[in-house]
């Protein structure tokens, strides 16, 4: 069974008992088992977490095109339509092939250091 509902203003959760009541603030109320809420939450917080990523997945293709332009060898996504929809971006985009590049040897991510020993010096 699935509950539309086309918009909520203001919706509240609150415990009676042993069940969790998500009141949808036009007199509507959903009581549920307080284990039934526990899973329905997990499974929102994930399935908000890929809406986020389709919602997103535009804004991030242009930040990966910029960067496939500059030559930084970064990638911020792992989503294979992404990166194919930014590489179409970078190659093909006029306004991004209009910023000027950063070359590709710019210093990209975190530096290291490496331990070199010190010169000797002799004593005199």
């Amino acid at each position: 069974m699935a509950i539309v509902i086309p918009q909520i203003k203001c919706a509240s959760v609150r415990v009676d008992g042993d069940r969790v009541v998500v009141d949808l603030g036009d007199g509507r109320a959903v009581s549920l088992p307080w284990e039934a809420a526990r899973d329905l939450g997990r499974h929102m917080v994930r399935l908000s977490q890929v809406a986020e990523t389709i919602a997103t997945a535009p804004k991030i293709a242009d930040d990966q095109a910029l960067l496939l332009r500059t030559g930084a060898p970064v990638a911020i996504s792992g989503d294979p339509r992404v990166l194919d929809e930014a590489r179409k971006l970078a190659a093909h985009d006029r306004d991004l092939r209009r910023i000027p590049s950063v070359p590709s040897r710019a210093v990209v991510g975190m530096p290291s250091l490496d331990r070199v020993p010190s010169p000797s010096k002799e004593p005199s």
